[in-house]
């Protein structure tokens, strides 16, 4: 009997033991090959990294169509009612920071802004534009589109569902903008404070 010690290894790395005096032939598992797609861009220099641009948009009748940029856009544009178009463009940095997202498990794409406030501080956080829009912070609701277009943030496109019980209800449009005014506080203080650092 033996007294050294075997460490245990993961089995598809290590070979398969035989005695000197074993008569079969030695076999090595292969490793597992990864289940990961490759970047069809896999090895291409991208060159230096360019610098998003502002996008204030335009003005058209009741409202404002602001362009949508990044791989994901798609050329779509978000339409914003004309009162909500500047504290967008607080928010967004001039529209720098405005992506869209698809979230993991669905089809749909978000609209959302990437902040540097509220949860924890230096770190990125993303908030929809709807959920900024509306001043809605709280988890147990979520925006409901009317016309099912998520890049449609007019104000009679917008409600908030109670996800316990599917109930709809309309926005407080003035309980709406102090909201979103406490969260703007927030986002500033934190930039303010990461540009001291």
């Amino acid at each position: 009997m033996s007294t050294t010690h075997h460490s245990i290894a993961r089995p598809e790395f290590e070979e398969l033991a035989h005695s000197p005096t074993d008569n079969t032939p030695k076999q090595t598992a292969k490793p597992r090959l990864s289940t990961r797609k490759v970047r069809s861009d896999a090895g291409i220099s991208k060159g230096p990294r360019k610098p998003r641009q502002s996008v204030t948009g335009h003005r058209n009748g009741a409202g404002w169509s602001v362009p949508l940029k990044g791989v994901h856009a798609r050329g779509r544009s978000l339409r914003i009612a004309i009162e909500d178009h500047s504290d967008i463009m607080k928010m967004s940095d001039i529209g720098k920071r405005i992506y869209v997202v698809t979230p993991q498990g669905s089809d749909r794409p978000t609209v959302v802004m990437r902040t540097d406030a509220p949860q924890t501080s230096g770190a990125h956080q993303t908030v929809t534009v709807a959920r900024f829009l509306a001043g809605e912070m709280h988890g147990g609701r979520k925006l409901h589109y009317k016309d099912g277009n998520p890049f449609n943030l007019c104000r009679t496109n917008l409600e908030t569902e109670v996800l316990a019980t599917g109930e709809r209800f309309p926005i407080d449009w003035n309980k709406a903008v102090a909201g979103r005014e406490r969260f703007l506080a927030i986002a500033h203080s934190s930039d303010s404070l990461s540009q001291v650092h």
